[in-house]
């Protein structure tokens, strides 16, 4: 059963760590501790257990203000990690927050870019899935033109097409687009260049997936007017990958991921991280009673913990 597998603060893999999720890391822990939580370890056991050839399992984890937001990205993270081992395409996007430039797009009126943030996605993208990419040497089935001089041909590398958006920032946004779509097709069809039956596999990771249909965003034109989501180059991107024709209507239906608060183990993981990173200082905090008292006064809450810890 998942519930009787051990939860503990793993500190382990660094240096792969740093690779695989180089924009996702907090920069005030300067170090990677991964709390194991149950919900990550259900969510893998339904995907090994998944039939496929039936239809794409899609796993839906709510977040509430209980919840902090560390324990929602630690799910993410746990997934992911876990999907690197099993050697599956990663896609974990990172959009819209805090986006660098804004401009026009060049393809299709009335859209926005966020070229420099496409950019930067597909390098995290590159680097995530540097391995697989030189593996399976993935083919771009279809020729892509960029302008009068510059086009990608059919049956050119998925790498040629990643660095082509890196390279030249103008066309990042539509570049994601592409890559998107390729790996799309070859994750249902197999390699459409070359017609063989691999199949590669692809985890999708998105956390705020709402975000999409929000009717307002925080990315602001030139004349100071807020840019639907809906209106955002990227946004077709991620939207595309969770299409019907991929296997699900937008999350429905879907497996509900049940986040429960701490258990014994879980807490004292999560004080022993804030003990050693020096988050707690307080002496009286250190001690047993002290440490038996934060976890009774939060409930074995997450949030509340964090909360609470954070002025000590």
């Amino acid at each position: 059963m998942v519930s009787d597998i051990t939860v503990t603060c793993d500190p382990s893999l660094h240096v792969d760590y740093l690779q695989i999720y180089p924009v996702l890391l907090p920069p005030s822990a300067n170090d990677v501790q991964l709390l194991r939580h149950s919900c990550s370890l259900a969510i893998f056991m339904c995907m090994l257990s998944h039939h496929y050839n039936c239809h794409t399992l899609v796993a839906c984890k709510p977040h509430n203000s209980a919840q902090s937001t560390t324990q929602s990205l630690s799910t993410v993270y746990h997934t992911v990690c876990l999907c690197t081992d099993n050697d599956q395409f990663l896609v974990v996007p990172s959009w819209m927050r805090k986006c660098k430039e804004v401009s026009n797009s060049t393809t299709k009126e009335g859209y926005v870019d966020l070229n420099l943030d496409a950019a930067a996605w597909l390098n995290h993208f590159k680097c995530q899935n540097a391995a697989l990419l030189n593996k399976l040497d993935l083919r771009v089935a279809k020729e892509y033109v960029w302008s009068k001089r510059e086009k990608t041909e059919e049956g050119a590398s998925l790498l040629e097409l990643v660095e082509h958006g890196m390279n030249r920032v103008k066309y990042a946004s539509d570049c994601v687009v592409a890559v998107v779509k390729e790996i799309k097709a070859h994750s249902t069809q197999g390699r459409p260049v070359f017609q063989l039956s691999f199949v590669c596999k692809t985890l999708v990771a998105i956390n705020g997936f709402n975000a999409f249909f929000h009717p307002r965003t925080r990315v602001v034109t030139e004349a100071k007017v807020q840019v639907p989501p809906s209106k955002i180059t990227l946004t077709e991107a991620f939207l595309e990958i969770t299409k019907y024709d991929w296997g699900f209507e937008h999350l429905d239906p879907f497996v509900p991921v049940c986040v429960r608060n701490y258990n014994e183990k879980e807490a004292e993981s999560c004080l022993d991280y804030y003990i050693d990173r020096r988050w707690l200082q307080n002496e009286k905090s250190c001690t047993e009673e002290g440490r038996t008292e934060l976890k009774f006064l939060c409930g074995m809450n997450p949030n509340r913990l964090m909360r609470m810890c954070a002025p000590l």
